[in-house]
């Protein structure tokens, strides 16, 4: 019973395939309409209108993303080195290690420039690069002074390049 199922059902799809032309699979997948360029598309949205007021993702803004993304995590553990080595016993190293990424980002979330009108955005800037200057000296005590000078550079280029894009650290407000 079962072989005269699956022949009807081979013989029955065998039919189904010699109905249609032969494709390959990328051609059976849907495909969107193209757009006409505008200044409300580009590159990062493949043809499709960008939203208002987004950004375009340019390969140097991009790169500044992952620029920025490196920082941070240099940031985060450049404070949990420093504080393992400044730590004379083993409770203290981890407790240090773990306290100073928390208490650096946590000084960095907490306050919110926002509302300081004008000056929101220099008291950004001036509260991120002391930030990640902090982080390379913190690498430098603790006898990294490469990565320290790294790190440092790395946060210099990256603020850098937030300005030159015409991007700004603080969004401003909507409403």
């Amino acid at each position: 019973m079962s072989n005269a199922i699956t022949s009807q059902h081979a013989a029955a799809h065998a039919v189904r395939r010699a109905d249609r032309p032969s494709m390959r699979r990328t051609e059976m997948l849907p495909t969107r309409p193209k757009v006409a360029p505008t200044a409300a598309t580009g590159p990062a949205f493949e043809g499709q209108a960008r939203p208002a007021g987004s950004p375009e993702l340019t390969p140097l803004a991009l790169l500044n993303i992952a620029l920025r993304g490196l920082m941070e995590f240099g940031i985060v553990l450049a404070f949990g080195i420093w504080g393992y080595h400044a730590g004379s016993s083993i409770g203290t190293k981890l407790l240090l290690a773990l306290g100073a990424p928390a208490l650096g980002f946590g000084f960095w979330g907490a306050v919110d420039f926002r509302r300081a009108g004008r000056l929101a955005e220099p008291l950004r800037l001036v509260q991120e690069l002391g930030l990640s200057g902090f982080a390379a000296a913190g690498l430098a005590l603790a006898g990294h002074a490469p990565w320290g000078i790294a790190l440092a550079s790395l946060s210099l280029v990256h603020h850098a390049l937030v300005y030159a894009l015409g991007q700004r650290l603080i969004k401003r407000p909507t409403s």
